[in-house]
């Protein structure tokens, strides 16, 4: 993906770590597993109805943060402020804000003892403030 993401491709990126444990659970087949695939990496735009059928939890978080802050609930500053400081979990599934110290190949390192995964190919510097979803580097933030 390359320029602005919108914000359904925002969303399929912080919600797509967790489509593997979708497949397990039988939310989503293989067939849903390599649809999403496909398309978080650039082919194909995201379809609301299917996003919210593959993370019905998280869509509705979204719904109703989107409905508390009056916002359009797909606008990507939207999606962007709900993942980053309002996706309320804990432990793996937190969103975590991260300053990278180091980039080498598709590991990202930010002083914990174990790096992310840059699974959408980011380019990062030294520096770069990051947010992190289930062990993946989601986005780049600019905090100015």
């Amino acid at each position: 993906m390359t320029g602005q993401l919108t914000g359904p491709q925002l969303f399929l990126r912080y919600a797509f770590p967790c489509a593997e444990e979708k497949l397990r659970s039988g939310r989503i087949n293989q067939n849903t597993l390599d649809e999403l695939g496909r398309i978080v990496k650039g082919d194909g735009l995201p379809n609301n109805f299917s996003l919210g059928y593959c993370f019905p939890n998280a869509t509705k978080s979204l719904a109703r943060f989107a409905e508390e802050k009056r916002k359009e609930m797909w606008a990507f500053e939207t999606v962007a402020e709900y993942w980053r400081y309002h996706h309320d979990h804990e432990g793996d599934c937190a969103v975590k804000i991260f300053t990278v110290v180091g980039v080498r190949d598709n590991m990202v390192a930010t002083g914990l003892a174990k790096p992310f995964i840059n699974l959408y190919k980011l380019q990062l510097e030294i520096v770069d403030t990051i947010s992190v979803h289930r062990g993946v580097v989601i986005e780049r933030i600019d905090l100015f």
